[in-house]
């Protein structure tokens, strides 16, 4: 079986890291304290942070310069975490190239990849360097902070790192799911910013599933939102297909399956067991992107299921309340699949209110 999501040119977004010409040490009282070699002529202060990719990190910073010097700069930035002694350079999205003595002007900066930005709740080195001589001027930035976190962490599926330890990568934030026998080829790789999951099925006569996918663990999302591009799809909706491709929101004995479906209209099929299942089947076009929101709680209510209790969710170090469900973005087969792939591309998974 060839490896998930193998190093094909994949590295997109990954960036070097360089040594910085400073010391980061801890203090008495534990703070931080920096020993600068050299100070940039400017002024700097960050007016506001945002996360607009919901990875819960303060990706994105608008940092107001001034040259207080009698030399032009241009401005680039980056940031130290954790006493580490490197720079992690930001992207400038907009602001002036160069300043003059005495100007001033607002820069809009973004992480180039998210493990960049600051974590929620720790104090970051902000660094302003001129490109032309590289001195720079650094400052403490207070803590950013939220009090509450998004319930499907990177839904977008556009930023992604390589799995600890191995030779392939995943959306950041999300784990990977797999189950094969042998005798399949299994796809989890970045495509265009979106999740490819492809199974190569080699037929067999018995067996589990083979599944290729992607999982987090999320809170409860109310009302779900998918957009994807199925490749292939069910015919027959019924309890127990022999091939899907979608998500499912699982959590104690409760299944709710969301699968694309050569259908005219939405379809819902209970299936009862140990393991009770709300089969939701979307009317999809293979090869075309399909949009939809399925009202989770909504299902929930219908089939007298209760909502999962409320638990302590650790991000990153800190604390935030959720209701505990798995989800699962997904393709596979069963062997009675005569069919030979199992394709579908997820371009987002978000909750909605």
């Amino acid at each position: 079986m060839r490896k998930p999501n193998q190093l094909e040119g994949r590295k997109k977004g990954l960036v070097a890291l360089s040594i910085v010409g400073i010391v980061i040490v801890a203090g008495v009282s534990g703070a931080v304290i920096l020993r600068d070699e050299s100070t940039l002529d400017a002024e700097f202060e960050v007016v506001s942070w945002s996360d607009p990719t919901d990875v819960q990190r303060a990706t994105q910073m608008q940092v107001r310069v001034t040259n207080t010097g009698d030399q032009s700069i241009s401005p680039v930035f980056n940031t130290l975490h954790g006493g580490l002694q490197t720079r992690n350079y930001w992207n400038i999205e907009s602001g002036a190239e160069t300043l003059d003595p005495g100007e001033r002007s607002t820069y809009r900066i973004s992480a180039q990849v998210p493990q960049f930005g600051p974590p929620f709740g720790s104090e970051t080195v902000l660094s302003l360097n001129d490109i032309g001589t590289d001195v720079q001027k650094k400052k403490i930035v207070p803590p950013f902070s939220s009090d509450t976190a998004p319930k499907i962490l990177n839904p977008q599926l556009q930023h992604w790192q390589i799995n600890p330890g191995e030779d392939f990568f995943r959306p950041y934030r999300w784990g990977i799911s797999t189950s094969d026998h042998g005798t399949e080829e299994l796809t989890i790789e970045n495509k265009n910013d979106s999740a490819h999951l492809r199974v190569d099925y080699a037929a067999r006569k018995e067996g589990p599933w083979a599944m290729a996918g992607i999982q987090q663990r999320t809170d409860f999302p109310e009302k779900l939102h998918i957009e994807a591009t199925p490749h292939t799809l069910v015919e027959n909706p019924i309890k127990h297909p022999s091939h899907a491709t979608g998500v499912e929101i699982g959590e104690r004995n409760h299944r709710v399956w969301v699968v694309y479906a050569d259908v005219d209209e939405r379809q819902v099929v209970y299936r009862p067991g140990e393991y009770q299942y709300i089969l939701v089947y979307v009317p999809a076009t293979e090869g075309e992107r399909v949009e939809t929101t399925v009202d989770i709680a909504n299902l929930y209510d219908q089939y007298g299921w209760s909502q999962p209790e409320s638990e302590t969710r650790h991000i990153d170090g800190r604390e935030y309340d959720y209701q505990p469900v798995n989800t699962l973005a997904f393709a596979a087969a069963y062997p009675s699949y005569q069919n030979e792939t199992v394709e579908v591309v997820f371009h987002e998974i978000r909750s909605e209110k």
